[in-house]
């Protein structure tokens, strides 16, 4: 998507000591809410280098959607796992079919976006999950406080 951007200088693979483990528990906490299964489709938006994304192997399969390719480049090469595909696209227009995920990761994306692209990006998860599938959101605040949300498909 965005082919003029700047490589990846550090990624959290790169990490070291607490603010590594500080990331861990971040994807451990957010695979244990949304708990992969094998039969499950998981869809990981703003997946980044695919830190968080690893997490979700367990699940039958998994797209990591991020719309810059030096960080869906770490994740191919850190993320070697035959269960999980990343793609590079617009989660305003994500690329997959209506009613094909069963669970979606939406961690520190949507306060980066402007309020109309919330909106798509919250309609787009609302199509593409299965009508028993859920959404798991964070967003960091001001004061790097976290705001978690789940919803339910038609929510």
């Amino acid at each position: 998507m965005y082919k003029d951007e700047e490589p990846v200088e550090l990624s959290i693979w790169d990490l070291k000591g607490r603010a590594r483990r500080r990331q861990e528990r971040r994807a451990q906490v957010t695979a244990w809410y949304l708990r992969p299964e094998e039969r499950d489709v998981i869809l990981d938006i703003g997946c980044g280098d695919g830190f968080v994304t690893s997490f979700f192997s367990k699940a039958g399969f998994v797209v990591g959607l991020e719309p810059f390719y030096s960080s869906l480049e770490v994740a191919r090469r850190k993320v070697l796992k035959g269960n999980v595909q990343f793609v590079c696209a617009d989660a305003r227009f994500i690329p997959l079919r209506s009613e094909s995920v069963d669970k979606v990761a939406v961690l520190e994306v949507l306060e980066h976006l402007p309020v109309e692209s919330q909106r798509m990006v919250c309609r787009e998860v609302d199509r593409v999950l299965k009508k028993v599938g859920f959404s798991w959101s964070q967003c960091l605040t001001r004061k790097r406080s976290f705001i978690l949300a789940v919803f339910t498909a038609g929510s």
